[in-house]
């Protein structure tokens, strides 16, 4: 029978209902600690090593989707857990689910990229050796890759979110701040710009994280407090807007595609400044990968004036918000500051309903779409999903993010499901 990761019992003051619970584990007596889980579900439900007790026993007795509800329920608690990533995977993989085992796997890699039975499953399930497979150009070899590509990986990514010089972005801020609330500006506050706006220092940090938008508030004293949205238009100085939990994720599916030699090139529809597509030309040198193109769709106009039901009170085009009218010469000019515009990048101009259905791509192990509107995903979805090759990655960064495209919207999530 398959052994699943535990964790021990703590072994500083234990929790007498803790170190109950892995007793009756140790002890076999599965049904006995359920009975346990019941009458403490409130302590059970905050504990993740508890949870993962309880899923093993419902797998011994033979009830595996309330094991794999009890991980899931876990995992909210310690997302970056590996051994309940990796559970999840071996379960799911011996009920015959290859696509959720695989998932599980990734994830588990993707928090601990050496870990050997997570390799070697994720390579049963896609038919490949695995571990001692050869290395290409398209497969950077973990075990050599150097600190300083690593190091250059981070870099470029705080570079991106503009985290290097977020004092300047604060002090920015602050001048605007004082120009809508109609206070004097001071010399001390410029020079210690973080002891005298605190909380806006933290909220710009957090919203680099997540890819927020830190928005200010317009003061007057008539009136309540108001938004003052057009401001955006001279205070987005980042080259994405994503966020580094989205630069990650995105790091994490390129390193996926090149360590299981997933064929494709990458692609943004969508793309900006070009933030997201330096990034992914930026990883791909890094590891010294020469064999795909990394392709960058936009109509370098902004975001077109919504046609659609779908899209209805959602016009974010570029007489409402300018910053997102990007000329194609300012991209790439971009590229060229960090020394990755090369013949390793194509642009494809235009609408998408224009460009994306004759555009010359063949494979594709990364999509990343990034349009705002539901007309402009689903133009890139119906050109280019059929393209995207098994074990490639399809992301579509505004699902959940924009009114348009609410998480679950069927016209996205039915065709990525299918």
């Amino acid at each position: 029978m398959t052994r699943h990761a535990v964790d021990p019992p703590p072994s500083v003051q234990p929790s007498s209902v803790r170190q109950q619970a892995f007793n009756l584990y140790t002890g076999d007596r599965f049904s006995e600690l359920l009975v346990l889980a019941e009458g403490e579900t409130v302590l059970f439900q905050q504990d993740a090593a508890l949870l993962n007790l309880v899923a093993i026993c419902h797998v011994r007795l033979g009830r595996p989707a309330q094991a794999v509800a009890a991980w899931q329920q876990a995992l909210r608690l310690a997302p970056d857990h590996v051994d309940l990533h990796y559970n999840i995977g071996v379960l799911q993989q011996e009920m015959h689910h290859p696509v959720e085992a695989a998932a599980a796997f990734r994830q588990a890699l993707r928090f601990q990229p050496d870990h050997v039975d997570a390799r070697r499953r994720l390579g049963e399930l896609l038919d490949e050796p695995g571990p001692a497979q050869a290395t290409t150009a398209s497969q950077p070899n973990r075990a050599a890759a150097t600190s300083l590509a690593r190091q250059y990986i981070d870099l470029l990514k705080k570079s991106l979110l503009n985290a290097l010089y977020i004092e300047n972005e604060v002090r920015l801020l602050h001048t605007f701040q004082c120009m809508l609330n109609k206070t004097p500006l001071q010399y001390s506050h410029f020079l210690h710009i973080k002891q005298w706006q605190s909380r806006l220092f933290a909220m710009l940090q957090a919203a680099r994280e997540t890819g927020e938008t830190v928005v200010l508030m317009d003061h007057t004293p008539d009136t309540d407090p108001v938004p003052a949205y057009a401001l955006r238009n001279v205070t987005e100085l980042s080259h994405t807007m994503i966020g580094k939990k989205r630069l990650e994720n995105l790091q994490y599916c390129i390193e996926t595609v090149l360590a299981e030699q997933v064929p494709g090139d990458f692609m943004e529809t969508g793309i900006w400044r070009g933030g997201a597509c330096i990034f992914m030309r930026g990883v791909l040198k890094a590891y010294g990968v020469t064999d795909r193109i990394v392709w960058a769709a936009d109509s370098f106009a902004g975001v077109p004036v919504p046609t659609l039901p779908e899209d209805a009170g959602f016009d974010i085009s570029r007489h409402r918000l300018p910053v997102l009218a990007v000329s194609l010469e300012e991209v790439q000019e971009l590229f060229a500051r960090y020394d990755l515009l090369d013949d390793r990048v194509r642009f494809l101009p235009g609408w998408f309903k224009d460009t994306l259905p004759t555009a010359p791509i063949g494979q594709l192990a990364i999509l990343r779409l990034d349009g705002d509107l539901y007309e402009s995903t689903m133009d890139a979805l119906v050109s280019l999903y059929d393209k995207v090759v098994r074990g490639g990655f399809v992301i579509v960064d505004d699902y959940g993010s924009c009114p348009p495209l609410p998480a679950g919207h069927p016209g996205v999530s039915r065709p990525t499901r299918d």
